[in-house]
């Protein structure tokens, strides 16, 4: 019993390490794979080549900030400790950054459930959806996927996307360390190293493990999240 035991956690350890491994595992140019269609074995093949996917024509409800807050009147928004009525975001500027309990009170619709199955399997782990919410112009500092994927979409309104080879990782630190308080100056002197993707209701971008990303939008924008690990990689990814 002693050696099967042994025998599986080493296979499991070594399984983990190719995992682990192969979130490093990128080409070495920054071509997007744009795909016309929203079709799961499709994107799952083109996964394999661990380049961003830019998924088109995919079928988005019509959401708006009235219309959610129209269905949920009584919604209190907790923002960074404090607590305000959901419904001020008619009135004022905001800049709410992935928000999980946004998206579970708020989007209840099946074809947007739908995309959060789009990476699992008998192995995936930690499974999270996010919304965030802005009005005004807002822009998010750089951050590297240090999840398996990381899939971006826009419910409402419209947002510029911008990716970033993972080669450029040394110059996106620098960059940022020289312009610490101001990610907008900050994001200006990335967009050399950048692709831009316009995002609007009815397409989708997949970014793999490792690829650095950030977004500007203007005017009421609901942008959907959806973060996606596996057993194997969780611990990794947490602790990166």
């Amino acid at each position: 019993m002693k050696p099967l035991l042994f025998l599986l956690c080493v296979g499991i350890l070594l399984w983990t390490v190719k995992e682990c491994k192969a979130l490093h595992s990128y080409p070495q140019d920054s071509t997007i794979i744009e795909l016309q269609s929203y079709h799961p074995p499709t994107i799952t093949r083109e996964l394999s080549h661990r380049r961003p996917l830019l998924i088109m024509n995919v079928i988005v409800p019509t959401y708006s900030f009235e219309s959610l807050v129209k269905e949920n009147p009584g919604y209190i928004l907790e923002d960074g400790g404090s607590m305000k009525m959901f419904d001020t975001c008619l009135t004022h500027d905001m800049s709410i950054y992935k928000h999980e309990g946004l998206y579970k009170t708020l989007i209840h619709d099946p074809h947007v459930i739908e995309w959060s199955r789009l990476f699992e399997d008998w192995f995936s782990y930690n499974s999270r959806t996010y919304l965030s919410l802005y009005k005004g112009f807002h822009t998010i500092p750089a951050y590297p996927c240090h999840h398996n994927y990381l899939l971006v979409g826009v419910l409402s309104g419209s947002a510029i996307l911008y990716l970033i080879h993972p080669t450029h990782k040394e110059d996106i630190q620098q960059a940022q360390q020289q312009q610490i308080v101001d990610a907008h100056e900050s994001n200006d002197s990335l967009k050399k190293w950048s692709q831009k993707i316009v995002l609007k209701p009815g397409s989708l971008c997949v970014i793999p493990s490792d690829w650095w990303y950030f977004y500007e939008c203007k005017g009421d924008v609901l942008v959907y999240h959806h973060e996606i690990d596996s057993y194997f990689t969780y611990l990794y990814n947490l602790l990166r």
